[in-house]
Parts: C-alpha cells; structure tokens; sequence
C-alpha cells in the first residue's frame, strides 16, 4: 500500500481503539443496547440529509447495518457492560482479522498462505487460554464465559461486514458508511427496550457529559472517520493488506484501560493476550521475516 494508504489504516486503528473506552464511559449514563443505538443514529443523522445515497445495493447496506451496528456493536457493548475490560474486549475483537481472512478464502476465493494458518492456530490457542480463564471466574458480574463469548460473536459479525464492505466497487464508502447507520438505531431500540427497559431513554431526559462526549465521539470519531477509513482502504487492497493494522487497536484499549480505569489482567488473560498478539504478528510479518532468513536459489 503507499504511505498515504498506511497512514490512513494507522489512523482507523487509533480512532477504533478510543472507542473502547469511549464505550465505557458512556455506559455509565446509559445501557449498551441504547447506547450503540444513539451511535449510529447521531452517524446517520443529519447527514443523510446532505450526503446522496451510495450506489451500493439496498442488500449491501442492510446487511453492513445489521452486522456492524446490531450484532458487532451490540455484543461488543453488552459484553463490557457485564464487566468484561475494555482493554481485553479490544484484543480479543481482532480475533476478526483471522474471520476476515476466512470468509474471504470462502466467498472472494482469497486464499490464505501457510504462515496466515499458523498465525490464526497461534491466535486461536490464545483464544482457547482466555475462555478457559473466563470460565473459571464464579463473579456475578457476568463478566466470565458468556462475555467473552459474546465478544467472539462480535469479531465474527465484524468480519461479515467486512466482507460486505470488500465486495463493493465504485461506491463512496464515507457515503457507504453515513447511510448504513440508519438500518441500526431502530433493532437497537427494540431489543434494548425489551432486554434493558424503558428507563434507558432516561439517558436522553438528563444529558451529562460523561453520555454526550461518548455519544459524539463514538458517531464521528470511531464510526464515521474510523469505519469509513477502513471501508474505503477496503474496497481498494485485499483484506489481508488493510485487517493486519488492526493490530494497533488492542495496544490503544490497552493503554487506555490502564490509563483511565486502572484495569487489570490475570494470568491465562496475559497469557492469551499474548499468544493473540503472537499469532497476529506472525500473520503480518511471518512472510517478511521468512524471506530474509530463507537464503537465495543460484539460478
């Protein structure tokens, strides 16, 4: 990719890492559900009034809604909500580089080499270590097995919008991304009135700051300039060019997490953070490094 492309990737990482914190501080004024609804309706509103539709299929932007705003975002919030760190839930979502990779093998026919195998058998043993550590915690918080489970859940819708957004052509991808946020607000807001109740709209009625700050960095920040960024990078180099710079997002949730909230990891997390990171690493550079220790063929 050229320098400008590069840099722009490493800008989605870092506007996408803020957002876990950004999460976190916002659920303290409001429920997950409800909260990933006002996200996406303040990224589609009002700007669909002054952007002109995608030349994208109805099919494309329902479904890049649905798995980005519904499922990815609703997990994704749901699972930090019931205690699950934001900085660990940043880690453990890069798990969708590995799902990008592979529905792209599936669908795209893009077929992944054999140091991109050994990276995702590396990664997933660190996702192995950390569920059998989430299962072990007895914590009423909710924060155990089905957290981290929920969080897969979200990596894999991740990695199905992704796919969506790949198979697009030709089309304005900001223009992509404003208008994809008027599928989820309204399944978020069913869902959260029946799973959170009707006294999450109090959020609304008492705006604080801690609620608006989230709300608007959420929408601008991470939605539209971050998810817009990494459509547009897609839909213009494969998946495994652009996904590998989501390596940067787990190191900003980390440091935020730490910095913010004073959280902390136990050891089959670190353990599996790590094997995660491993895995992640050698997918990027396990290529690069192989061709500078493989030595040259006489010809």
């Amino acid at each position: 990719m050229p320098a400008k492309h590069i840099a722009l990737a490493v800008l989605f990482a870092v506007l996408v890492g803020l957002g876990f914190p950004a999460v976190k501080i916002g659920m303290t004024e409001a429920p997950p559900l409800f909260l990933t609804a006002m996200r996406f309706a303040f990224s589609a509103f009002p700007a669909v009034f002054l952007i002109r539709k995608p030349n994208a299929p109805l099919s494309a932007i329902l479904l890049y809604g649905l798995f980005i705003g519904v499922m990815q975002f609703g997990l994704l919030n749901s699972a930090i909500y019931l205690g699950f760190p934001s900085g660990l839930s940043s880690l453990v979502m890069q798990m969708q580089v590995f799902f990008t990779i592979s529905l792209a093998f599936l669908f795209l026919n893009e077929r992944p080499t054999f140091i991109q195998i050994v990276g995702a058998l590396i990664a997933f043993s660190g996702i192995v270590a950390i569920g059998i550590g989430r299962a072990k915690l007895t914590t009423s918080s909710g924060a155990g097995l089905v957290g981290f489970l929920m969080l897969l859940g979200a990596a894999l819708a991740w990695g199905c919008g992704n796919l969506v957004a790949k198979r697009l052509k030709g089309v304005n991808m900001f223009a992509f991304t404003v208008w994809t946020g008027l599928v989820s607000p309204l399944p978020l807001l069913v869902l959260s009135y029946f799973i959170e109740g009707g006294g999450a709209w109090h959020a609304l009625e008492h705006m604080k700051p801690a609620f608006v700050g989230s709300v608007l960095y959420m929408a601008f920040g991470a939605t539209l300039t971050g998810f817009g960024t990494l459509n547009w990078l897609l839909s213009r180099h494969t998946a495994a060019q652009v996904m590998p710079f989501a390596l940067l997002i787990p190191i900003v949730g980390f440091l935020a997490g730490v910095i913010l909230f004073d959280e902390a990891l136990h050891t089959a997390e670190i353990i599996g953070a790590g094997l995660i990171f491993l895995g992640l690493s050698v997918n990027v550079f396990g290529n690069r490094v192989r061709a500078v220790f493989q030595p040259s063929r006489a010809q």
